[in-house]
């Protein structure tokens, strides 16, 4: 039988019956720059290696000397005050910089005695891995919900173990705040979409997905854009991603909720084309209907699967034991040798 595993139907599932990656620099604040008068300090971001901490805008400040992030490895900036009207204030101290140079800001003329200024920000964030998507493919959709999956570019892990990314959408029959049926542009930081335990469309990326441990990424900034033409849930989509981040996350294996990995990394995707139109089912065909033309062949279906299977023969079976399938055991199962449309007569 298929492997649905890989996503949140279990929980959803439950959830309607009433049982139920820090990366990027995206949304997490580093240190405020300094207090020292009115000093505009930016937020830093994640700590990372070769970033650079926030500058410091002057305005009128006391003696104004800041402080510079930590930063490992990058060159940090401690913030230079101009002017306004200062007196006396200390230059920046550098702050504690690994392997960068520090600049102290200083503080000229002015009538009032100087103090010492704030500290400034942590390092600044990392650049995301950027990768590229075509040529996304139906991996599964039953009317409930959808699954469109195609192999990134480049592979980030182990070249034997192909990478994939997957655009999932959950139907509004699975819970009373999906709505993956809607047509539309989505911001996907919002309406649950910022989480993979409540989003109603949800993009993961997955590098060496069949090792024992698969690193996971999911949205954290970005718009899916579902033409009207669509019929997503039943396996025909016309749509566009824009500006995707994903950030490295583990995933509970009960709950479905996402959790960024600190210090973990990120991808980001620039744009990609999704246009998948399903093919005629044949009206013999007795299987799930998102089973045909889907990538795999499946077998036993009263009609022969010819967009996947490469010929007739069990030999190229890949499913055998669908719902639906004469086979109710897996591969060779009681498939015809010569007509794996069919079953041998018992």
């Amino acid at each position: 039988m298929r492997d649905d595993s890989g996503i949140r139907l279990a929980f959803l599932a439950a959830l309607a019956a009433g049982a139920v990656l820090v990366a990027c620099g995206s949304s997490d604040s580093g240190g405020n720059g300094g207090g020292g008068g009115a000093v505009t300090g930016g937020a830093g971001g994640s700590t990372v290696t070769g970033g650079s901490g926030g500058s410091n805008t002057g305005g009128s400040n006391t003696g104004g000397s800041n402080t510079g992030g930590s930063n490992t490895g990058g060159s940090n900036t401690g913030g230079s005050n101009t002017g306004g009207s200062n007196t006396g204030g200390d230059g920046g101290s550098g702050g504690s910089n690994t392997g960068g140079s520090n600049t102290g800001g200083s503080n000229t003329g002015g009538s009032n005695t100087g103090g010492d200024g704030g500290s400034g920000g942590t390092g600044g964030s990392a650049n995301c891995t950027e990768i590229t998507a075509t040529d996304f493919a139906k991996a599964v959709a039953d009317g409930t919900y959808a699954v469109y999956r195609t192999n990134p570019t480049p592979d980030l892990g182990d070249t034997t173990d192909t990478d994939a990314i997957q655009l999932e959408l959950y139907g509004s029959t699975l819970g009373p705040n999906l709505n993956g049926e809607a047509k539309g542009t989505f911001d996907l930081t919002q309406g649950g979409d910022d989480n993979y335990a409540t989003c109603s469309r949800c993009i993961r990326a997955i590098v060496d997905p069949t090792s024992s441990a698969p690193k996971l990424f999911f949205q954290s900034a970005g718009t899916l854009a579902i033409a009207d033409s669509s019929d997503a849930l039943n396996g025909k989509l016309q749509a566009t991603l824009t500006d995707i981040t994903l950030i490295e996350v583990t995933i509970d294996s009960g709950t479905f909720e996402s959790t960024p990995v600190a210090g973990g990394e990120c991808l980001h995707l620039a744009t990609a084309t999704i246009d998948v139109t399903p093919p005629v089912v044949p009206a013999t065909w007795t299987c799930n209907a998102s089973y045909y033309g889907d990538g795999d062949c499946d077998c036993g279906c009263g009609a022969f699967d010819e967009l996947d299977c490469t010929d007739a023969n069990v030999e190229s079976c890949a499913y055998c034991d669908d719902t639906g399938s004469c086979s109710t055991d897996t591969c060779p199962g009681t498939i015809n040798p010569t007509d794996n449309s069919t079953c041998t007569t018992p």
